[in-house]
C-alpha cells in the first residue's frame, strides 16, 4: 500500500476563514483572497495587468517628484537597476517604485526583493506616496 506523499505540509486552521486547509511551512491563510481581506488590502485595480498597475503607480509618483521641483528620468527597460532617476540641487538619486497597502496594525505591505535604489517610493490606495526613507 503506498501512502500520499506529505511534503512538508500540515494542517491547519485559516487566521481568516477558520477553514482548515493543508499549509506549507508557515503558511498561516488558505488563499490569497483570505490574506488579503485579513489584512485590509482591496486593490483599486482589478482585473488590471500588473504591469500596467506598477506603470501607473511610476507615473504617479513621477508627477508628484516633479511638482516638488525635481528632474525626473524613467527608466525605458523592465530590467533597469531603479524605476525613476530624479536631479536635484546636481544630486542624482534612484527611486524604486512599488504598489503597497497599509495593514490594519498600520504596517506597510509591499514587495521587499531587489531593492538597490536610494529611496523607495510606496504608492498607497488612492494614490497616496510615502518615500522611505522619510527625509528625502
Amino acid at each position: 500500500m503506498t501512502r500520499p506523499i506529505n511534503l512538508g505540509r500540515t494542517q491547519r486552521e485559516c487566521f481568516c476563514c477558520k477553514k482548515t486547509f493543508m499549509a506549507t511551512h508557515n503558511q498561516r491563510y488558505c488563499s490569497v483572497g483570505c490574506r488579503e481581506k485579513d489584512y485590509g488590502i482591496v486593490s483599486e485595480f482589478k482585473g488590471v495587468a500588473t504591469a500596467t498597475v506598477g506603470a501607473i503607480q511610476e507615473y504617479r509618483v513621477v508627477i508628484d517628484l516633479l511638482s516638488k521641483g525635481f528632474e525626473v528620468f524613467r527608466a525605458t527597460s523592465p530590467s533597469c537597476s531603479c524605476d525613476i532617476l530624479v536631479l536635484k540641487e546636481n544630486k542624482m538619486i534612484k527611486v524604486e517604485v512599488r504598489t503597497a497597502y497599509k495593514s490594519i496594525s498600520g504596517k506597510f505591505i509591499y514587495p521587499k526583493n531587489n531593492i538597490k535604489a536610494d529611496i523607495l517610493a510606496l504608492v498607497l490606495q488612492k494614490g497616496e506616496i510615502k518615500y522611505l526613507p522619510e527625509n528625502f
